[in-house]
């Protein structure tokens, strides 16, 4: 593979002319003759999927259209389709017109290819292999049966709502193909992470760190250590981000670069050069907007969290229920209190429901397919569909005799606070607002100092990335963006959270006739 691709022409910039081979930095070979090298005795690929974590400037426009190319040529199968899936329709045509350059730029090639730019393909003459870059903008990959397909710039296909439907059915459909090959190239994004960029990414630093033994991915992270002591404003440090510096660009540009972000009043400039030139999840990680980084967040995760697993662990048990209208989400968070050498720890679980209609009409703005994919987002059409399955909660809680309290908005709520009542559950209205100030310290507190842990669900973790502090006189008040797109960030789930630490620092809310020594025996 390598030796057909490094004899491809560059066909733009200040290496127009030259051979990839001649000038592509030592990371490239190594990447595409690890990929490819590894086989078994029948000539299966160890790894049929790559994901490529690397900052701009390096290269990887030209590499993908280049990649196309070269794979059909080395690995030809009848009635092939190599693709490219890009984020717009613009930087589709931007991989179109590379690989027609490549094509163009050599005699051999334009002898076996056929490029047909009224149909924005090329065929391959001798298999009849059809190579294309689509948008998610304008296309559907429902019934696409790649051989070879590439994702071009995930962490933008991550906040489109249909993104990762299209990424998941170029690799569903590439599975029925004999010896597959799918690559997904990203950087880090400007905003907070989200959608297929974030499962990816997760699933690659598993993969990295051995947690993942079989899985046929071949994670490449160009990054910094992830690390609260790392200096990441140190340009000596920057070449692990950037392994084509000193080819693509000199590092005095780049160092150029950042003292302009770094002076620019505006901190999204300096947010957009760490995550575009060095590769970090700056909105996760520093959080200019936002109450708790999400990076922060996600350091307290941990899969195992259920709702069976508070009730068989926690010595009490906190609710909260924020219900929303017909557009918006439900939610219910459910925090287990327990103390182990006399230090109280947290462990929070939620849920939240959606009537269709507002599913539907706000899916284009909202990763709503994920969270129900995560199993933590209900949609229903049946109207108080959310009151009834929370009650349901509520109920299976109460019978266990560690059900403190249920903490609710004191403006609302008025049928579902009579029905719990009624079944003698203590209901309590939580403060609002900048009243709310002493919970959200005390959260904070508990969060940062490690006294909390939660599911790593993404619906709950998209809550946290919108929560923001807004100050109110001496106090500050839980707020979230203000939006052009009719109330697309949500805060529910954070907010159910709050509440609940609102109850477990209340000392008069404590479960009737709660026997701890009877229950640990």
């Amino acid at each position: 593979m390598w030796r057909v691709l490094s004899r491809m022409k560059i066909t733009q910039g200040k290496l127009a002319g030259k051979t990839l081979g001649e000038v592509a930095p030592p990371w490239q070979q190594k990447m595409i003759k690890t990929i490819y090298g590894f086989t078994d005795d029948q000539g299966i690929r160890r790894f049929d999927e790559l994901f490529l974590y690397v900052a701009k400037k390096a290269g990887k426009s030209s590499l993908t259209g280049m990649l196309l190319v070269a794979h059909a040529l080395t690995f030809p199968e009848p009635r092939g389709l190599c693709i490219v899936l890009a984020s717009t329709k613009e930087q589709a045509s931007i991989v179109y017109d590379s690989m027609a350059s490549t094509i163009e730029a050599d005699g051999y090639l334009l002898k076996q290819f056929l490029i047909r730019r009224y149909k924005s393909d090329i065929i391959h003459k001798a298999t009849n292999t059809v190579l294309k870059a689509v948008s998610c903008e304008l296309s559907s990959t429902v019934g696409q049966i790649p051989s070879f397909y590439v994702v071009d710039e995930l962490h933008l296909i991550g906040m489109i709502q249909k993104g990762a439907a299209l990424v998941r059915q170029l690799s569903s459909g590439a599975a029925v193909r004999p010896n597959p090959m799918g690559i997904y190239i990203t950087t880090a994004p400007v905003g907070k992470s989200a959608g297929i960029f974030n499962s990816t990414y997760n699933r690659a630093k598993r993969i990295q760190a051995g947690k993942s033994q079989n899985d046929r991915m071949l994670p490449i992270l160009f990054e910094m250590p992830d690390d609260d002591d790392f200096d990441v404003e140190n340009p000596k440090n920057w070449w692990m981000s950037n392994p084509s510096v000193g080819t693509t660009f000199t590092q005095e540009w780049l160092e150029r670069e950042f003292e302009i972000a770094k002076s620019d009043p505006d901190p999204s400039a300096l947010m957009n050069f760490y995550s575009q030139h060095l590769n970090i999840h700056a909105e996760d990680k520093f959080g200019v907007t936002n109450w708790i980084p999400t990076e922060v967040w996600d350091k307290f995760a941990d899969v195992s969290v259920s709702l069976e697993n508070i009730i068989q662990l926690s010595e009490i048990i906190y609710v909260s229920v924020d219900l929303g209208y017909r557009d918006d989400p439900s939610a219910i968070a459910v925090m287990g209190e327990r103390t182990i050498d006399d230090e109280v720890y947290y462990t929070i679980w939620s849920q939240q429901y959606l009537h269709k209609d507002g599913y539907n009409k706000r899916r284009e703005h909202v990763p709503y397919d994920d969270f129900i994919a995560s199993g933590e987002l209900l949609v229903s059409e049946r109207d108080n569909n959310d009151m009834v399955e929370m009650t349901k909660i509520v109920f299976e809680l109460k019978d266990t005799g560690r059900l403190a309290a249920v903490g609710v908005d004191p403006m609302g709520l008025i049928e579902f606070a009579a029905t719990l009542e009624a079944k003698k559950i203590e209901v309590i209205g939580i403060k609002q607002g900048y009243q709310m100030n002493p919970s959200l310290i005390s959260f904070e507190r508990n969060l940062y100092g490690g006294k909390i842990v939660h599911g790593g669900k993404p619906m709950l973790r998209w809550n946290i990335g919108n929560g923001q502090l807004q100050e109110r006189g001496q106090a500050m008040a839980l707020t979230k963006p203000s939006d052009m797109k009719g109330g697309s960030q949500k805060i529910d789930g954070l907010v159910c959270c709050v509440m609940c630490m609102a109850l477990a620092d209340d000392p008069e809310i404590k479960p009737k006739n709660l026997d701890i020594a009877g229950m640990i025996g």
